[in-house]
């Protein structure tokens, strides 16, 4: 077995069955497990989802700059570096 795949089974193997023991059901078991974990994955989900929403804003703005300056691209350039620079 892989050594990292050991790393990730045997704690999740073991909550599990901390889970059953303290619930005597497989089922409520794994519905406990899969709220523990996604408990533990919300935070790097949340800061995936604002990430995400701040380049949807960004690629807004990079089309409309696009646009505006099709035909000059020296002025493109430096206002998208403008833009880029001014994002938090």
């Amino acid at each position: 077995m892989s050594t990292i795949g050991y790393y990730i089974c045997v704690p999740f193997a073991w909550l599990v069955r901390l889970f059953y023991n303290l619930t005597n059901s497989y089922g409520v078991a794994l519905i406990l497990f899969t709220l523990v974990i996604k408990l533990i994955m919300l935070p790097f989900q949340m800061k995936s989802k604002k990430s995400m929403m701040r380049m949807s804003r960004v690629s807004g703005q990079m089309q409309e700059l696009q646009k505006r300056y099709a035909k000059n691209q020296a002025k493109k350039c430096r206002s998208s570096t403008k833009r880029k620079a001014s994002i938090p």
